[in-house]
């Protein structure tokens, strides 16, 4: 595999040798989560080597390790080789042996781009108003509009359907003038009866939930100012990170 134009080894994990024949639904309690905001799984990337730092009592979350995911996926790769699902994506992005490269990620950003590229056109226009928007702040926004979005229809089912305009209009902005952004204020202040409307939900079936898990998203942002500074948005976790990450030659920029 070669990243950035370094050559790194390809690595083959066999998740099953390490899942002994009692492994059962009982095993599969994950580790108590961290009371870090930024909760993640560490392990030795130069290795690579899970069955060291993953005790089998931990099967669970061994099995979430990206070297069992990639070893996994190649098995489904495999069989999909195999199968009348891989000529029916040839068909669709081609037979030549890059088609693979055509095929869009999936992804939140899929999701909102369904019958209509919604994303690209808000891309578009901030790029090309009055007063162009630069690339930081493009990125800050999108990440604002993936990670409600989320929130908002994440098994909502059909009693109500998403307004796409709610972002453009300003629902989630606690501040004026300026739109295109969610922050800790402007999601303190979404009521029942405008979360119904702009919804056009023909119920009130699971509105009070997606309000309360929207309060929780901007307490969250409100108390972390570390990571989403003192206008809290789910944004500014891209500064965060970028100030954390030295510069490297390898780093190169990427267009949002």
């Amino acid at each position: 595999m070669i990243a950035n134009g370094i050559s790194r080894p390809r690595v083959s994990v066999n998740a099953a040798a390490f899942v002994p024949d009692s492994f059962t639904s009982v095993d599969l309690q994950p580790p108590a989560p961290s009371s870090h905001p930024l909760n993640e799984t560490t392990f030795d990337t130069h290795t690579m080597n899970i069955a060291a730092i993953v005790p089998l009592s931990e099967k669970a979350a061994y099995l979430r390790t990206l070297p069992v995911i990639r070893e996994r996926c190649g098995r489904g790769h495999e069989l999909a080789a195999q199968e009348l699902c891989l000529d029916i994506i040839k068909t669709m992005y081609g037979a030549d042996e890059d088609f693979a490269t055509r095929i869009p990620p999936h992804g939140r950003w899929r999701h909102l781009d369904a019958g209509a590229p919604r994303v690209q056109y808000l891309l578009q226009a901030w790029t090309s108003s009055a007063v162009p928007i630069d690339t930081q702040e493009q990125a800050r926004r999108t990440i604002d509009l993936l990670i409600v979005s989320v929130l908002l229809d994440t098994g909502a089912g059909k009693v109500w359907e998403y307004e796409e305009k709610m972002f453009e209009q300003g629902f989630f902005s606690g501040v004026e003038g300026q739109p295109h952004r969610v922050d800790a204020e402007g999601l303190a202040k979404i009521t029942t009866e405008r979360m119904g409307e702009a919804m056009q939900a023909t119920e009130e079936v699971g509105i009070d939930g997606r309000i309360a898990l929207l309060y929780k998203l901007g307490e969250a942002l409100k108390a972390n100012p570390e990571y989403f500074r003192d206008d809290g948005r789910p944004g500014d976790l891209i500064d965060f990170l970028q100030a954390k990450v030295p510069p490297s030659p390898l780093m190169l920029p990427v267009a949002i």
